[in-house]
């Protein structure tokens, strides 16, 4: 398990999460966007499969069917929900 930040720019907010470093982005981000759905209480997506996570360190977007540890992400860093 790893802990970072994501910023969501639709509401101007950082969400701190613990994430499973081997679930696969895809898995993430289903898990993610609901957290934040109902802390906002925002009506859930009906389809998530064109939401990303970016990652300003490496300047890119995480590819969907890798997870955190096959892109090297680590606790402490700041993805970005868009």
């Amino acid at each position: 398990m790893i802990t970072v930040d994501i910023y969501v720019p639709y509401s101007n907010q950082t969400y701190d999460f613990t994430l499973e470093e081997t679930a696969s982005i895809s898995e993430l981000i289903e898990e993610i966007v609901p957290a934040i759905c109902a802390k906002e209480q925002w009506p859930i997506p009906g389809c998530m499969d064109e939401l990303t996570l970016f990652c300003p360190a490496y300047q890119r977007g995480l590819c969907r069917t890798q997870s955190l540890a096959d892109q090297a992400v680590v606790s402490g860093q700041r993805l970005i929900l868009c």
